[in-house]
């Protein structure tokens, strides 16, 4: 009996093994089964396309002014538009290549990408009426669109929405409309991440369970009710803090050599425009 008492028994000690998804740190890369395709395809989607815009991406930056800039954009747009001169509209698109060529490999793909996707959208809207419209030249109106997307396509490249607010303050816009501006494209970013972390909750909670389509229209209206919450919490503290349109400082607006560069440029291109008009 003592050595019954005295005996030490061995437990073995049991395995416990995790679902893979468990031991992940993060929940975007699950995905769902064949039997729950609408719920799941669609959350895959989104979140992927909400993945995309919480993070900034690594634009081209230019070294002259965002006015300047923004100036350069708008007379070389309406300058092309005006254009009916095949060779002129050759001249600016190497200009705009050989501007391209200057940017970052990563970045030349972002733009190429851009592009293609604009003059896909824009030829499928535009091609009809240029196929039935009379006394049009199809071919140099469609070039004529291509070279201002490329143009668009570099200006957003190297122009981040900073910048491009920073440069309608510095050219006099209202106040009322750049302000309105920039808080939406802030809050766009906020109402990204509470999406995204309202799709994964919805992710966890239907696992091995069969999802309801009622869930989508439950997602939009808790993000309306998000942005509600945001709007009041964001006035209430502009209130309290005694915000006013009048108490942001004016940019000055500052003048160096790249500045310079892009206006001779520019003047360069508007006397061409001129001589072959």
């Amino acid at each position: 009996m003592k050595e019954d008492l005295f005996k030490q028994e061995t437990y073995k000690e049991e395995e416990f093994y995790l679902p893979l998804f468990l031991k992940k740190n993060e929940c975007s890369d699950f995905e769902f089964k064949k039997s729950s395709m609408f719920l799941g395809k669609n959350l895959n989607t989104l979140s992927k396309m909400l993945d995309k815009i919480r993070f900034t991406r690594n634009e081209a930056s230019e070294k002259n002014s965002p006015y300047i800039r923004l100036l350069e954009f708008m007379i070389l747009t309406i300058v092309i538009s005006l254009s009916k001169n095949l060779i002129f509209l050759w001249i600016t698109s190497l200009f705009f290549l050989s501007k391209l060529a200057l940017f970052k490999g990563s970045t030349i793909i972002s733009v190429v990408k851009r592009l293609f996707i604009l003059c896909l959208l824009s030829f499928v809207f535009i091609l009809p009426g240029v196929i039935f419209a009379n006394n049009v030249n199809p071919s140099l109106f469609l070039f004529r669109v291509g070279v201002n997307l490329l143009n668009l396509s570099i200006f957003s490249a190297s122009t981040p929405f900073p910048s491009l607010v920073k440069a309608l303050r510095q050219l006099g816009m209202p106040m009322l409309f750049v302000q309105t501006m920039d808080i939406c494209y802030k809050y766009i970013y906020v109402l990204g991440n509470v999406t995204v972390s309202i799709i994964e909750a919805v992710k966890l909670r239907c696992i091995g369970m069969k999802e309801d389509k009622r869930l989508v229209g439950a997602i939009i209206g808790q993000l309306y009710l998000s942005t509600d919450r945001y709007t009041r919490e964001l006035y209430e503290a502009m209130v309290l803090r005694g915000y006013n349109l009048n108490n942001l400082r004016k940019k000055r607006l500052s003048f160096n050599r790249y500045d310079l560069l892009s206006v001779l440029r520019t003047v360069v291109l508007l006397m061409i425009f001129i001589v072959l008009k």
